[in-house]
């Protein structure tokens, strides 16, 4: 794919190699990623998913392989590895954990500060992200650590988009919530995704988060690649036992086209990522047993 916004071409990462406890984390994993995508990555605990996320943006050197953002090698020079963090913005499971500062207002603008921007543009972004992340200015005066959890949340990601990465790499960004912040927090993903025109890489066991927000998806077991493609192909028939065989979920709306498949429903492979395509089918089928 010419122009990638993100490339990493056949990347191996070993830990403490030449000891007693060294481990084999990633082998030969590759993966494009385009302007204006969200790619999901997904595997079973240990499966390799956040040591390939902390190569990305330079937090771990891979010890084979390339790592390219817009085309260029980011350990080529010193020079291009310190504007990494900027283009590429990791937010850690459980961002807040990444609060530190006495209020919102110098946690948001930590980032921006640090690329030497000048204040105004730093109080311009720290206001627009926390209205992306639905938060009010009121807020902007608060100690962080006496908010709420999925206000917490939302200041930790707000201080992530301020630095406007072309970039956003999510490791679980739904962990711990209820199914409506999940909902919540997804969507304010989603729709920052669109309006800035960036990307996404997420990294989550949510199958039906990532039924319902990736475009791509690449599935990792002990470090290699199982699969990688559209969500199309990934969830077709023929790879759903290649999933299940990773200790992977399926997505609700699967498990839902395979009980209607049993009953001998015609379900289109196209239904399972699509609840108006599934909604269709499940219509055109009442009709035709209606004029059996």
């Amino acid at each position: 794919m010419p122009g990638s916004l993100v490339e990493l071409k056949k990347i191996s990462y070993r830990y403490d190699p030449g000891s007693p406890f060294e481990k084999l984390a990633l082998d030969d994993i590759s993966l494009k990623l385009a302007k204006n995508q969200t790619l999901a990555i997904i595997g079973r605990t240990g499966s390799g998913k956040s040591t390939l996320v902390k190569h990305i943006n330079g937090l771990l050197k891979p010890q084979r392989g390339q790592v390219l953002i817009n085309g260029q090698d980011i350990w080529a020079s010193g020079k291009l590895l310190s504007t990494v963090v900027f283009e590429v913005g990791l937010v850690f499971q459980y961002p807040e954990n990444q609060l530190f500062a006495s209020s919102v207002a110098e946690d948001v603008a930590y980032g921006p500060t640090n690329m030497g921007l000048d204040r105004y543009e730093v109080d311009r972004r720290v206001k627009k992200s926390l209205t992306e992340v639905g938060l009010s200015a009121e807020i902007l005066s608060a100690d962080p650590m006496r908010l709420s959890g999925g206000q917490m949340r939302r200041v930790a990601l707000a201080g992530v988009m301020a630095m406007e990465p072309s970039v956003l790499v999510l490791d679980e960004p739904t962990a711990g919530l209820d199914p409506i912040g999940s909902r919540q927090i997804m969507d304010l993903i989603d729709d920052y995704r669109h309006r800035e025109d960036h990307s996404v890489i997420l990294v989550s066991h949510s199958m039906d988060d990532v039924l319902n927000y990736a475009d791509k998806i690449l599935v990792i077991d002990s470090g290699k690649t199982v699969l990688s493609g559209s969500k199309q192909a990934v969830f077709s028939a023929g790879n759903l036992s290649l999933l299940e065989k990773s200790s992977l979920d399926l997505p609700d709306m699967i498990k839902i086209a395979i009980e209607l498949k049993k009953a001998g429903l015609n379900i289109s492979d196209q239904s399972i990522i699509s609840v108006k395509k599934m909604a269709r089918d499940i219509v055109d089928n009442y009709q035709r047993l209606k004029n059996e």
